[in-house]
């Protein structure tokens, strides 16, 4: 049983920078757990003609590759690759070496059908399955379909993975705290609309996994998505819940230097979706760091996400180049990530004794001990979740922010320490 999907394993280097997917598609009703018993692509002749397809059907620890033509096109050479993403024999430019596939045939007798059994393990692998193929009176080179490999010949690959079994999303949820699988983004371009982002912060995978929240100059654990650019991440084996009344996740930025919103106004919009295929949009304008309640979606069948997928929405400033997505993590879930913290009865929002917001005649005091040692993050919020102040500290905190420099209305203080969250409204008058 597998999935095709246009799904990322990891890979490294300028290959990883060209890449811009676009809609995560399945073969298989994916949601109700049911799948094809193959991973199947229509085999692409000279970029335009659909000349047959490739399949793959798994049978142990191997699979074997089966190429099919159609119509009156017939192979003459199979160049085969099955393996990691990453280890696709290129040249420097990301052309294929076709050549140092390590399967296929040089010379075939124009069949109309190839396979190649291969030893592989893995759940979810790279197929790049070339051929030469001809009509009688064409002749044309031939992909399985997929993703461009980025070079400037044309040249495609595709993902094929075994399907993970996933709860039904409304009965026996199984939580996923942090993204794990990339399943696309689309790059954006730096402030001017033309210059590309620097490849080193293009790395969709630092999104996924929990996020560092490290804002420290220099610091490269974020994914920047480019001017209107775009990255959909997944939770492979589990989905966040809506939790009623709550915020459900944490979407985290990446801000050299900790500035805030209205100095640095990198911006998001954030939908959701529980299939890959109906998306909502939950939040929008999220400057920075934001939180996200899956209840905006108005769709009372919504009861968890499996997928999240960010858009950049920052209006050009600077010489920028859009958010810089850091990652993603749950709050008050069953199964981890932050809890917030129960009301005291004195001095508002607290978590222990040691940790708590008071909000005083002049302004903000924020108290915090990680009895861990860990970082301790706090952060002060106005009515549109534009960020007005930020603090970090390790494992003590203790800051008075004076109201006297905002102006009045509603703001919100939040504490992240020991896996907790701790979040307190304010009003300023």
């Amino acid at each position: 049983m597998f999935i095709t999907t246009n799904l990322f394993k990891k890979i490294s280097g300028s290959l990883l920078s060209m890449f811009a997917l676009a809609a995560f598609t399945l073969t298989g009703n994916y949601a109700n757990g049911q799948t094809d018993t193959s991973c199947t692509v229509d085999l692409i002749a000279g970029q335009n003609y659909v000349a047959g397809s490739v399949d793959i059907v798994r049978n142990g620890d191997s699979v074997t590759v089966y190429y099919s033509t159609t119509g009156n096109w017939f192979m003459t050479q199979t160049h085969l690759y099955v393996g990691d993403c990453g280890a696709i024999p290129m040249t420097r430019g990301n052309n294929p070496k076709v050549g140092h596939f390590p399967y296929g045939d040089e010379v075939l007798d124009s069949v109309t059908s190839a396979s190649y059994t291969i030893y592989m393990p893995d759940s979810c692998f790279c197929v790049a399955a070339h051929a030469v193929v001809h009509n009688g009176t064409q002749t044309e080179t031939a992909w399985g379909d997929g993703i461009d490999m980025g070079g400037r010949q044309w040249a495609t690959y595709f993902t094929c993975c075994e399907p993970t079994t996933r709860i039904n999303p409304c009965t026996g949820l199984a939580i996923q705290c942090s993204p794990d699988t990339v399943i696309g983004y689309v790059m954006g371009p730096k402030s001017n609309g033309v210059t590309p982002v620097d490849p080193s912060r293009i790395d969709p995978w630092r999104a996924t996994g929990t996020p560092e929240n490290d804002d420290t100059t220099g610091t490269i654990n974020f994914h920047t998505l480019g001017y209107g650019g775009t990255l959909t991440l997944g939770f492979t084996q589990g989905v966040i819940e809506d939790v009623p009344n709550a915020p459900d996740f944490w979407v985290v930025e990446t801000s050299y230097g900790n500035p805030d919103c209205p100095s640095y106004p990198e911006k998001v919009n954030v939908e959701v979706s529980n299939d890959g295929v109906t998306w909502y949009m939950v939040a929008t304008n999220v400057c920075q760091n934001g939180m996200v309640d899956i209840a905006a979606a108005n769709d009372p069948d919504l009861c968890a996400i499996s997928y999240v997928r960010l858009t950049d929405v920052t209006s050009p400033f600077g010489n920028t180049d859009g958010y810089d997505v850091d990652g993603i993590i749950c709050i008050n879930q069953p199964g981890g990530g932050f809890k917030v913290a129960p009301v005291h009865p004195a001095s508002g929002q607290y978590i222990d004794d040691l940790t708590f917001i008071v909000h005083e005649s002049n302004g903000i005091q924020i108290e915090s001990t990680s009895l861990s040692g860990g970082s301790i993050y706090a952060e002060i919020t106005d009515i549109s979740g534009r960020v007005i102040a930020k603090f970090e500290d390790q494992p003590q905190m203790s800051h008075f922010f004076a109201t006297d420099q905002i102006n009045p209305g509603i703001y919100f203080v939040r504490i992240l320490v020991d896996g907790n969250m701790v979040t307190e409204k304010i009003l300023v008058q």
